[in-house]
């Protein structure tokens, strides 16, 4: 069994020799450009500023709600993961409802029929949440299962954000997709981030766990 916890401890110290400092420069970088004055340069106007900002917001939350839910999976027995995990929750549903409430105001008319298409996409692939969360409160789903779900919930947004860079003229819809596919490395990094966590908590849980000292292969 010692070799095999060596064996757990050395793939995650080998994920951990990955050049995380040029990726967090990278993620900062696409953090700047998600939310920073960058996007104003592009001149997106007033309807990015209603619709584009809540729904970078609700990707954030995605994002840090993901990396509490595969903790909470990855470290079942820990209060403090559980604990975080519903705040999460609890910061993503605001977040959401003010997206949805978008689409009743007065800017949604400003909307062309892409950008709708892309909006409605949005939310229909929100409505799963739900469904996602009741399989990690019964523990019926793996802390890897649970990453790809969260980041199925993200990809439409990225669409979402393409669909307001498609009606710039001259060099800005090239400029706007580098900063798009900037935030979408952002994104690989952080799953990565979420990844190697619950791979440490797993680890760590195990350790403290007096079951984990027996031998995978007794009955």
């Amino acid at each position: 069994m010692r070799l095999r916890r060596s064996s757990i401890r050395a793939r995650i110290v080998a994920l951990l020799l990955v050049p995380i400092a040029a990726l967090s420069g990278l993620w900062v970088y696409a953090t700047l450009v998600t939310t920073g004055d960058v996007w104003e340069q592009l001149d997106l106007g007033s309807t990015y500023t209603a619709f584009g900002d809540p729904a970078d917001q609700y990707a954030h939350d995605l994002q840090q709600e993901r990396a509490a839910a595969v903790l909470r999976l990855a470290a079942p027995g820990d209060a403090d993961y559980a604990a975080a995990y519903a705040r999460a929750r609890e910061v993503t549903d605001r977040d959401l409802q003010l997206l949805r409430y978008q689409g009743a105001s007065h800017d949604a008319g400003k909307l062309d029929a892409d950008q709708r298409a892309r909006y409605q996409e949005l939310l229909n692939v929100a409505d799963q949440l739900g469904a996602i969360r009741s399989q990690i409160g019964q523990q019926k789903q793996s802390w890897d299962g649970a990453l790809k779900d969260y980041s199925d919930l993200i990809t439409p947004v990225f669409a979402f954000r393409s669909s307001f860079i498609a009606k710039q003229t001259g060099s800005l819809p090239r400029q706007g997709t580098i900063l798009v596919e900037l935030s979408r490395a952002g994104e690989y990094l952080a799953q990565e981030t979420s990844a190697m966590r619950a791979l440490r908590a797993g680890t760590e849980a195990g350790a403290k766990d007096p079951a984990s000292s027996r031998s995978p292969w007794t009955p």
